[in-house]
């Protein structure tokens, strides 16, 4: 499991509201770490694709239409 948490957040506290949710969670091997900043709003079109599900649905993500302003 990933997550993207603020980078005020407290790992003692994630750790324990895991533990609370997720009965027999194996927090021996939970790790936290910090990642750079990104642009996130284009950071995920680098992993966005086209996905099909059965034999008639398929999903084709695509960018956003930028918002005017004014």
């Amino acid at each position: 499991m990933s997550a993207l948490l603020p980078i005020s957040f407290r790992s003692d506290a994630v750790a324990d509201e895991i533990q609370t949710r997720l009965t027999g969670a194996d927090l021996n091997s939970l790790e936290f770490s910090v990642i750079p900043d990104h642009d996130w709003q284009q950071e995920w079109k680098r992993h966005a694709h086209p996905m099909s599900f059965g034999k008639r649905l398929r999903i084709w993500p695509s960018a956003p239409k930028k918002q005017e302003t004014g």
